[in-house]
């Protein structure tokens, strides 16, 4: 027991203690910066990480206490804790930002007794609402490889929470840094980004379609963009990401705007002439929604009208590793409406 002989709420207290103290020393200059108390103090709060992590987790020769996991919940509310930690997670040694982030995601899950939360219950809801700016330095983590991994674990549990959820719906987070991110030659930021981003538009799917009818212009200007300019990886999660958007049942204001627009057409059929065969795939499932459209505006019947025989052919000569059943009947119907597109129209 000599591990524990502080309790949690004294070690809650130390590490809201020295972790500004950590952080007012790494401000100085480094010329007069006190490198023995800097790696000190990383030391002192390194160990009480790890002690409060063992804490809410156990060990492996250990189960977790629940009055303990009682105490360090509501001490780490009580003494901010959650912020400090994200406020000043860049300096924090690596080690202990891979414990840290398992500490916050866990504390999200957590009431303050100590018990697993419900999104109504959940202490972490009024927590985040009243300090919104620990978003932005999340969400700021992404613009840094080597911390957006454990900023991505923060989020997607938060993105877990209806209302934080809402939160960053209704700022410009997504916008301000991921879809920059998104476009990162760093191969790892991006796919993280999009995981993001995938976790926050599927997650509450009315939320989402609030959100893309309010912010349908901008929304569709950077993913088409995203579409245009992305790695491959990127362009083909996301197509597939605009299929699952266009052919959601709640989103049918938005699917009848962005269909109806003769230039996305144009975009999405330069896919179906990509040389990879995972693009073209993944291309012809947001085609079909257009061709299949019983609505379509003037414009994209002019297009597909002038690009009858190729997309014939396109359509005859598509295939996919697996052709089921349900894709055959997909390419007859889809057949049709082309070949009967000028006695429709």
């Amino acid at each position: 027991m000599g591990f524990f002989r502080k309790s949690p709420v004294e070690i809650v207290k130390k590490l809201s203690k020295n972790i500004p103290l950590l952080a007012a020393e790494s401000r100085i200059d480094s010329r007069e910066a006190d490198k023995k108390k800097i790696d000190t103090l990383k030391q002192l709060v390194s160990t009480d990480i790890e002690k409060l992590k063992t804490i809410l987790y156990g060990s492996p020769s250990s189960l977790p206490n629940e009055q303990e996991i009682k105490e360090a919940v509501c001490a780490s509310y009580d003494e901010d804790l959650i912020r400090l930690i994200i406020v000043n997670f860049r300096i924090l040694p690596f080690e202990t930002q891979k414990s840290s982030s398992h500490i916050i995601t866990n504390l999200i899950r957590k009431n303050r007794d100590g018990t697993q939360a419900t999104d109504s219950s959940c202490p972490a809801v009024s927590y985040f609402k009243s300090n919104p700016s620990i978003l932005k330095y999340l969400f700021d983590g992404y613009k840094d490889s080597s911390i957006i991994v454990s900023c991505g674990l923060m989020l997607r549990e938060l993105i877990r929470l209806r209302d934080v959820c809402k939160m960053v719906l209704n700022s410009h987070l997504i916008y301000d840094v991921l879809f920059k991110q998104l476009l990162s030659d760093n191969f790892d930021v991006a796919s993280e980004s999009f995981t993001l981003l995938k976790h926050i538009l599927l997650r509450f799917r009315i939320l989402t379609s609030e959100f893309l009818s309010r912010e349908y212009d901008i929304f569709f200007k950077n993913y088409n963009t995203l579409l245009l300019e992305g790695n491959f990886v990127i362009k083909r999660q996301a197509l597939k990401l605009l299929s699952e958007i266009l052919i959601e049942p709640r989103n049918g204001d938005v699917r009848d705007r962005y269909i109806g627009v003769d230039e996305n057409l144009k975009l999405i059929m330069v896919f179906l002439k990509d040389k990879s065969a995972a693009i073209r795939n993944e291309a012809f499932h947001v085609f079909k929604v257009f061709v299949a459209n019983p609505r379509k505006t003037t414009e994209v019947v002019n297009i597909l009208k002038r690009n009858k025989d190729k997309v014939i052919t396109f359509l005859k000569e598509f295939e996919v590793e697996k052709e089921y059943d349900s894709f055959k009947k997909e390419k007859q119907i889809l057949l049709k409406s082309i070949r009967d597109i000028d006695k429709v129209h």
